[in-house]
């Protein structure tokens, strides 16, 4: 049992390391082929019930991630959006400055 556990938690590492490179990269892909790589290893080594386990996990990991990558494509189009008020607002300003 021993051995189970440090294999489900060195992939529960191996994920976690997985979802911090597809942050930085924003790649799903990259998430997607380090949780397939990690479950074929479970299938080597583990017994069903851990790979229920595993898989329950890397489709959380998923999901956080996925938030994530949404939450931070929001915030881009919201700083975008505020960006291009204040441009407006500034060639408004000019605009009425030139013409009195």
């Amino acid at each position: 049992m021993a051995v189970v556990m440090v294999v489900v938690l060195a992939t529960l590492l191996d994920l976690i390391h997985a979802a911090v490179a597809a942050l930085r990269a924003v790649s799903i892909a990259v998430l997607t082929k380090f949780i397939v790589v990690n479950l074929l290893h479970l299938v080597a080594a583990v017994n069903v019930v851990t790979l229920v386990i595993a898989v329950i996990v890397a489709i959380a990991v998923i999901a956080v991630t996925a938030a994530v990558v949404v939450m931070i494509i929001k915030n881009i189009i919201n700083i975008t959006n505020i960006t291009n008020t204040i441009n407006m607002t500034n060639v408004k300003c000019a605009a009425v400055s030139v013409c009195q």
